[in-house]
């Protein structure tokens, strides 16, 4: 009779379980020893710091640390209650096994205890995680930090806030067996081989399916599977990864050290990091993917150089849609970037230099249809509408040309910040809520032309000197060359000579800036040839190293 309360109690948590997870923990024989279905016993967090730690009023219930006899942590039901963790080993040497627990509600951090995971392992070896049901924590469900020799298999990991299984800067660990619904596996390389030396096979499974985990090979060609729910590629040449569902798997996509990947009419939506990260990989193309409602950012790139980001959807991600970081080189060539909760369409941070964006859309952004942290981009042909910023320049971004585009309904057109030596040349910047651009002090030798200003800051066809549509307090920024200026609706007329320049310069708000040549007629924007666009980019880079020189 007592066997079958406590079987009856276990089925209970069990089905708790289930109703988060959608599946209930698996329970065969666990390191060769049988196994039953054992009901759990509530208690508080564990802490172990060392190995003089391992005691009974930490949770242990048998062993001696020794590879033949290890330390048992099991049978707990642990709600941390927002603690940091449910449980913590760290700076430990001895054998250890954690079997057979449920964990969830562990918050975000706790320092000293790192992460706030189901089970948080760090600076330990010959530690073991199996046959527990880790869900609902603020962070990770298993999260290793220089964890190594570390086996992680047969666990239920589900619907924790970050990542389910976690592992960073550790080497040599096993993962397999492992069933995560709403979660995924995701390796920080702290070094190469920290990504490329675990074992992990395709028998772990995110959202019932396979996790394809790929290293140190080059790969022909080959394609990834069919039935794929995450891919993991470390330190892989020319991979195929096309026409998979990888939705709701912590990341879709994890690509680090990587060259020639395909990657390729993909759905990487509803991560709780991001749809794809790419890290330290080159020569490669993203295209076709989408890439929407992620946690942080659609498609982002760090440290990569020489790839191409074309007609990806990456729309209401958390962050940006596309994000670069100290990545140059690239071509983001039509996509679509909208509805980006906290911040931009595409940005582009720290160092992210020499790329190309162009022909993508970027509307209703919270901040900025286009970022630019960083100097030497070209943004060409872009429709840039009802973001915050269209195109937001931040400070000391240097020879970025703003080309062709259509920056329109925005609060302003385009900002710039504290930065030196851009070009603004042949937009249309139009119905923007303030001014159509809009120059801060520090920013000096900046180029406007060609445009056409267009019913900015409720402008009419009749001139209103408290509706100027653009504005300027920095230094010597032009806003016109020799002979021709810009077309502002507001402004286009006298021309007693019919020469199409207005006889009177446009002045702009802030300290005295004028176009000299303010055009009758709007400019008439064809796309910049190909040969033309060469030479221009030389001209660019050249004055962008003088600039960096000096």
């Amino acid at each position: 009779m007592m066997r079958g309360w406590v079987l009856l109690g276990a089925l209970l948590v069990f089905l708790q379980v289930a109703m988060v997870c959608d599946a209930s923990p698996v329970y065969p024989e666990a390191v060769g020893e049988p196994m039953e279905i054992m009901a759990l016993t509530p208690r508080g967090v564990i802490r172990i710091d060392s190995d003089a730690d391992f005691t009974a009023a930490n949770g242990v219930v048998a062993g001696s640390g020794t590879p033949d006899d290890p330390y048992i942590i099991e049978g707990w039901l642990i709600d941390a209650q927002g603690a940091g963790n449910c449980i913590y080993v760290g700076n430990t040497t001895s054998h250890f096994i954690i079997r057979n627990c449920e964990l969830y509600n562990a918050s975000y951090i706790s320092w000293p205890f790192h992460r706030g995971a189901g089970i948080t392992l760090y600076n330990v070896i010959n530690g073991t995680v199996v046959y527990n049901s880790i869900h609902d924590n603020g962070n990770d469900g298993i999260y290793l930090r220089f964890a190594n020799y570390t086996e992680v298999s047969h666990n239920t990991v589900c619907n924790n806030s970050l990542f389910g299984i976690h592992l960073s800067g550790s080497v040599h660990d096993t993962v397999y067996n492992n069933t995560l619904w709403e979660d995924g596996v995701f390796i920080y390389m702290d070094s190469l081989a920290t990504g490329t030396t675990h074992d992990i096979p395709s028998n772990n499974t995110v959202n019932g399916r396979r996790v394809y985990y790929y290293s140190n090979a080059d790969m022909n060609n080959a394609s990834v599977p069919a039935d794929a729910g995450q891919v993991l590629v470390y330190a892989v040449s020319n991979l195929k990864v096309e026409d998979l569902n990888l939705s709701d798997a912590d990341v879709g996509v994890v690509a680090f050290q990587a060259t020639g990947l395909y990657v390729a009419n993909n759905t990487c939506n509803s991560g709780d990091y991001v749809g794809m990260f790419l890290q330290y990989t080159n020569h490669s193309t993203v295209t076709n993917n989408t890439c929407s409602f992620n946690r942080y950012q659609g498609i982002a790139l760090y440290s990569c150089y020489w790839n191409t980001i074309s007609d990806n959807t990456a729309t209401k991600n958390g962050n940006n849609g596309i994000y670069l970081y100290s990545s140059d080189d690239n071509t983001i060539r039509g996509n679509n970037c909208s509805f980006n909760v906290n911040y931009h369409g595409i940005s582009l941070d720290s160092y992210s230099e020499t790329n190309n964006l162009e022909y993508n859309v970027c509307t209703q952004n919270n901040r900025s249809g286009i970022y630019v942290g960083a100097s030497g981009n070209d943004i060409f042909w872009n429709t840039l509408t009802y973001n915050y910023y269209g195109v937001y320049l931040a400070q000391y971004t240097m020879v970025t040309q703003i080309h062709g585009n259509n920056i329109s309904y925005n609060q302003y057109g385009v900002y710039i910040d504290a930065s030196d030596s851009n070009l603004v040349v042949a937009n249309t910047i139009s119905y923007n809520a303030d001014y159509g651009v809009y120059i801060t002090s520090g920013s000096n030798d900046n180029q406007i032309y060609g445009n056409n200003f267009l019913y900015n800051r409720g402008s009419t066809d009749t001139y209103d000197s408290t509706r100027v549509q653009a504005y300027d307090v920095g230094s010597n920024n032009l806003w016109n060359r020799t002979g021709d200026g810009n077309y502002w609706s507001d402004w286009t007329s006298p021309d007693s000579d019919g020469d199409g320049i207005v006889d009177v310069p446009y002045d702009i708000d802030g300290v005295g800036a004028r176009d000299w040549y303010p055009l009758t007629e709007p400019t008439v924007i064809p796309e910049i040839s190909t040969p033309l666009l060469a030479v221009f980019m030389v001209a660019l880079l050249c004055i962008f190293a003088v600039s960096r020189g000096s």
